[in-house]
């Protein structure tokens, strides 16, 4: 691995069509995407395919402040791997690994060049470790309800 790149991952406790959803789809990322609390999303897009355009908009709880990730997916394998290139240039991959009755994902993202290599790390695996407790708690089932 270059050393401009950092990993995280995590092994989650669900299929790989049910981890993939969930990645996905826009009412589901609104709940979980937020690397910490009083932070929360309030805007997601996702058009997921070759050359599509994500964003979504974190926003610090009663405050005007805010930040938008942006980017352009670059390959979108189903199931299997999304590439795409933030608004910044930066790289980043996303794997699903089916294992039995689990799945694990792993994130590789270019380093910024700014902010401490560890201080990204932790932000990222932060924002997974909540996808990954939501998830695991199984309340998408109310999201989709209200979603349907």
């Amino acid at each position: 691995m270059l050393d401009n790149f950092l990993m995280i991952s995590s092994t989650i406790s669900a299929p790989i069509e049910t981890v993939w959803r969930l990645w996905t789809e826009p009412q589901h990322m609104m709940q979980w995407y937020r690397s910490s609390n009083g932070w929360y999303t309030t805007h997601v897009e996702n058009e997921l395919t070759e050359q599509g355009h994500f964003k979504s908009r974190m926003q610090r709880e009663g405050s005007p402040t805010y930040v938008e990730y942006l980017g352009t997916y670059q390959e979108v394998s189903p199931l299997e791997h999304l590439r795409y290139q933030l608004e910044d240039g930066r790289l980043v991959e996303v794997m699903f690994i089916p294992l039995r009755h689990r799945t694990k994902v792993i994130e590789i993202f270019e380093d910024d060049q700014v902010n401490d290599p560890d201080a990204q790390r932790a932000s990222w695996q932060s924002i997974l470790d909540r996808f990954t407790t939501y998830v695991e708690a199984g309340n998408y089932t109310l999201v989709d309800q209200l979603n349907p």
